[in-house]
């Protein structure tokens, strides 16, 4: 490949995530080696082209760079002091020049920060791919005809031709989780960096880039979770100093910056000290969502007139997120069943003329044991777990049988109501029964569809054990959430609403000094009395009064099952009964017909089964040669 061929083809790679910087783009190349690094700019620390990627450093470094390392002046002071010289502004820069000073390890080991780099290393012709500990950013990469490709998203790789055949591996495991799970992606020969790796790849020259010469390693895990008695007082004091020094760190900016804020704990602790620490209100965003049992904008605005914010409430009609839907499913960089994506990206787009970085609250329900079933499986557990294995099977195929219709007028009956689902909580009490063992029961309620073999023609992956007694059981499904459904779930479903409208999202909670404090910490201080997040609320109520606080959790939840069965029947129902899509897909045509017809036809608890199929429907479909586009009227 020539030096043009080259640059074209990183330029093609480059404007496919243009949406990611939006601000400036620059390209590098040296054709004789066969390396081109391409850049899409957000400018948010030094705004002036001393800013610019692909950058150098020493006349040996060269980097493209996606994301912000907190304490980049920190580093910068003890690199001046070893005789390092800067010619800018930016974190970008002390990159360079801690990997010269300490080495790829030791320097990925004291930054703090998200991020994702390709940095080539003249000197030693070699290429260095990195990520940071928790996996806020993405990285893609991919070998195609010798050559090694890699990117922030999908979309680099498929707009030169990567991505022709889907990976039967990825897909059983999109079926199970709702996500695609890390290193897998949904096209088989293209990977994702795992969260806190970093890869070397030599160079040999005139050749392309060796990747049989690659080597992968890990500079940061999850702690194990030994815990240590710690009192109440103290333990509160310690957590609002470390998200206070982490919140200080990521206000470090040279353009306006905001916060989500849902009015629920997590939200409003980063809220509060971002507000403390600011000299002016502080702009904050909500959406408004007209949908009854899922609108908590008036908690929002409860939490911020008291901290005294700026308040922008984004007013969302259902019909602005439907008739977005089908585009937005179609533009996915990988297919996802969180369907919270579609009113985040929208409130992402409404945020952007007020700010260009946004703190929030993510990350807090794995890392102080916030979700319900965290809580609730060891007592389920306790009164199940003493059955016999084939007892509990049997019992699990009778809770099968029951006609949901039923089971929706027991719970009427019985006083249910509101977001309640009788039918879903009695599906997941069935895969408790059914589960081997209490790391398994806890898989078991985590997953989509129970069989991703009886939905597409796919063999069924392992999954991997949670191996743990009642004793560490939260500490061991916390570590499991946090290497698996926050990065490949939550982060990702964040990174790429925001950066599709040209914001960055931070996350305070996941600074890695957080997270060690938060693996050390006694159960009782994340669930006590039936309560979750205790330790995370006492810093909260610092700041908001507990009657503004205290409130069922909802979650950023959206009503998919009416959406299915009403506005959206039409265009879902279109896409799961195309013959040729189906057939791509690798779908069991009769398995999706039937389960589409039972969602249908009654109050079946499949809304989520069924919504992980339209949106990999939806994203293949935007991806098959010939296919028509799809159009969604919505009644005003």
């Amino acid at each position: 490949m020539d030096a043009g061929q080259l640059a074209a083809r990183v330029t093609v790679m480059s404007e496919a995530i243009a949406h990611r910087g939006p601000d400036d783009s620059g390209l590098w190349l040296d054709a004789p080696t066969g390396i081109a690094l391409g850049h899409r700019r957000l400018a948010i620390v030094d705004l002036s082209p001393r800013g610019r990627q692909p950058m150098h450093y020493a006349q040996r470094y060269v980097i493209a760079y996606n994301g912000e390392v907190y304490n980049f002046r920190e580093l910068r002071k003890q690199l001046l002091a070893l005789g390092h010289a800067f010619a800018s502004g930016t974190d970008t820069e002390v990159i360079m020049a801690a990997v010269q000073q300490w080495g790829i390890s030791d320097a990925l080991g004291r930054m703090v920060g998200m991020f994702a780099f390709a940095l080539w290393d003249s000197q030693d012709r070699a290429l260095y791919l990195a990520r940071d500990r928790l996996g806020e950013k993405p990285l893609y990469f991919g070998v195609s005809g010798g050559w090694l490709y890699f990117g922030s998203e999908l979309h680099c790789l498929e707009s030169i031709g990567l991505g022709a055949e889907l990976s039967d591996e990825a897909l059983a495991l999109y079926l199970r989780h709702g996500y695609v799970p890390m290193p897998h992606s949904m096209w088989r020969g293209i990977q994702k960096l795992p969260q806190a790796s970093w890869m070397r790849i030599t160079a040999d020259s005139p050749q392309a880039m060796r990747t049989d010469s690659a080597t992968a390693s890990t500079y940061w895990s999850v702690p194990a979770g030994d815990k240590r008695p710690l009192a109440d007082q103290e333990a509160i004091e310690n957590l609002e100093d470390l998200l206070t020094a982490s919140i200080r760190d990521q206000m470090q900016c040279d353009v306006p910056m905001g916060v989500f804020l849902s009015g629920g704990i997590d939200s409003t602790a980063v809220a509060a000290v971002l507000q403390k620490l600011s000299s002016e209100p502080v702009s904050s965003f909500t959406i408004k969502f007209a949908v009854p049992g899922f609108d908590e904008s008036e908690h929002a605005a409860a939490v911020s007139r008291h901290l005294g914010t700026r308040h922008h409430e984004i007013s969302l009609d259902p019909s602005d997120v439907l008739r977005s839907i089908p585009e937005f499913a179609a533009t996915l960089d990988e297919p996802t069943a969180n369907a919270s994506y579609f009113p985040l990206r929208l409130m992402a787009k409404a945020a952007r003329p007020h700010a260009k970085v946004i703190l929030s609250g993510d990350a807090g329900d794995e890392l102080f044991g916030g979700y319900n079933r965290y809580r609730l499986t060891i007592p389920l557990w306790r009164r199940l777990g003493w059955m016999p294995h084939g007892l509990r099977r049997l019992l699990a195929c009778g809770t099968r049988v029951i006609p949901t219709s039923l089971l929706q007028g027991a719970g009427k009956l019985a006083g249910v109501s509101g977001q309640t689902d009788v039918g879903t909580a009695l599906k997941k009490f069935g895969r408790l029964l059914d589960a081997a063992d209490l790391g398994d029961s806890y898989l078991r309620l985590m997953r989509c569809w129970d069989s991703s073999a009886a939905i597409a023609e796919v063999a069924e992956p392992r999954d991997p054990r949670i191996t743990c007694s009642m004793a560490d059981f939260l500490s061991a499904v916390t570590a499991h959430d946090l290497i698996t459904y926050l990065p490949d779930d939550n982060l990702a479903k964040a990174d790429r609403a925001t950066m599709a409208a040209g914001i960055e999202q931070r996350v305070p909670l996941l600074d890695h000094r957080i997270v060690e404090f938060a693996r050390t910490l006694p159960d009782s201080l994340m669930i006590r009395d039936g309560v979750t997040k205790w330790l995370l609320r006492q810093v909260a109520y610092r700041h908001v009064p507990r009657e503004v606080l205290d409130r069922p959790k909802m979650g950023f939840t959206v009503p998919i099952r009416a959406w299915l069965r009403g506005p959206l029947r039409e265009w879902a129902g279109d896409l799961l009964h195309s013959n040729a899509l189906i057939e791509r897909a690798r779908l069991r045509k009769r398995a999706v017909q039937a389960n589409w017809d039972r969602l249908q036809n009654s109050d079946a608890p499949l809304a989520w089964e069924v919504w992980s199929l339209v949106m990999y429907a939806a994203w293949l479909n935007a991806r098959t040669p010939g296919a028509a586009s799809t159009h969604l009227k919505v009644a005003a």
